[in-house]
């Protein structure tokens, strides 16, 4: 699978555009623009995520609902 970041937003987040292995759109999603995404895969990505006092945790999220339709 490919991603693909289309937009970074300070508001907002990310919003990454996700293909799978044979290039087809999958889905997009948005994550908080706090995190920071340092490897996926098709169905999950994970990130590392500072608090308040910059300590740093590992954050892993699981990606559902498959392809995108239009």
């Amino acid at each position: 699978s490919a991603w693909f970041r289309l937009r970074k937003s300070a508001d907002s987040g990310s919003v990454y555009r996700i293909l799978d292995p044979s290039g087809e759109p999958y889905g997009q999603v948005l994550f908080r623009r706090d995190v920071s995404i340092e490897a996926a895969d098709l169905n999950s990505a994970w990130g590392v995520f500072a608090d308040e006092l910059d300590v740093e945790s590992v954050v892993r999220y699981t990606i559902s609902g498959g392809r995108e339709e239009g």
